[in-house]
Protein backbone atom coordinates (compact mmCIF):
# COMPACT_ATOMS: atom_id res chain seq x y z
CA UNK A 1 0.00 0.00 0.00
CA UNK A 2 1.36 3.42 -0.93
CA UNK A 3 1.02 6.37 1.59
CA UNK A 4 -1.68 8.17 1.89
CA UNK A 5 -5.06 9.20 3.58
CA UNK A 6 -7.90 5.96 2.47
CA UNK A 7 -11.34 7.48 2.39
CA UNK A 8 -13.24 5.06 3.99
CA UNK A 9 -15.68 4.51 0.92
CA UNK A 10 -15.11 1.53 -1.55
CA UNK A 11 -16.16 1.74 -5.03
CA UNK A 12 -16.00 -0.47 -7.66
CA UNK A 13 -15.01 0.49 -11.32
CA UNK A 14 -19.05 0.83 -12.43
CA UNK A 15 -20.45 2.40 -9.03
CA UNK A 16 -18.02 5.83 -9.71
CA UNK A 17 -20.09 6.56 -13.46
CA UNK A 18 -23.38 5.11 -12.11
CA UNK A 19 -22.87 8.08 -9.43
CA UNK A 20 -21.87 10.65 -11.56
CA UNK A 21 -24.17 10.26 -14.48
CA UNK A 22 -21.32 9.19 -17.16
CA UNK A 23 -19.73 6.47 -19.04
CA UNK A 24 -17.20 4.13 -17.25
CA UNK A 25 -14.77 5.67 -20.29
CA UNK A 26 -15.16 9.22 -19.42
CA UNK A 27 -14.01 8.12 -15.20
CA UNK A 28 -11.10 6.09 -16.27
CA UNK A 29 -9.96 8.87 -18.25
CA UNK A 30 -9.91 11.50 -15.22
CA UNK A 31 -8.79 8.80 -13.19
CA UNK A 32 -5.54 8.16 -14.91
CA UNK A 33 -4.97 11.81 -15.32
CA UNK A 34 -5.25 12.60 -11.96
CA UNK A 35 -3.65 8.97 -10.83
CA UNK A 36 -0.70 10.40 -13.22
CA UNK A 37 -0.54 13.28 -11.10
CA UNK A 38 -0.70 11.38 -7.76
CA UNK A 39 -4.60 12.31 -6.64
CA UNK A 40 -6.44 9.87 -6.11
CA UNK A 41 -4.71 6.56 -6.46
CA UNK A 42 -7.28 3.71 -5.89
CA UNK A 43 -6.20 0.83 -3.85
CA UNK A 44 -8.31 -2.52 -3.00
CA UNK A 45 -11.28 -0.49 -4.43
CA UNK A 46 -10.79 2.84 -1.85
CA UNK A 47 -9.86 6.19 -3.53
CA UNK A 48 -7.29 7.39 -1.77
CA UNK A 49 -5.99 10.91 -0.93
CA UNK A 50 -1.80 11.29 -1.87
CA UNK A 51 -0.90 14.49 -2.24
CA UNK A 52 -3.20 17.16 -0.37
CA UNK A 53 -1.64 20.21 -1.60
CA UNK A 54 -2.10 19.69 -5.13
CA UNK A 55 -5.93 18.81 -4.01
CA UNK A 56 -6.15 22.24 -2.23
CA UNK A 57 -4.35 24.01 -5.98
CA UNK A 58 -7.41 22.68 -7.56
CA UNK A 59 -9.83 23.51 -5.40
CA UNK A 60 -8.77 27.19 -4.90
CA UNK A 61 -11.20 29.62 -7.28
CA UNK A 62 -9.97 30.58 -10.04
Amino acid sequence: MQHGTRIGLKLSQSEIPQLLGVTREAVNKQLNTAARDGIPTFEAGYPTRQKQNVLNALSVPR
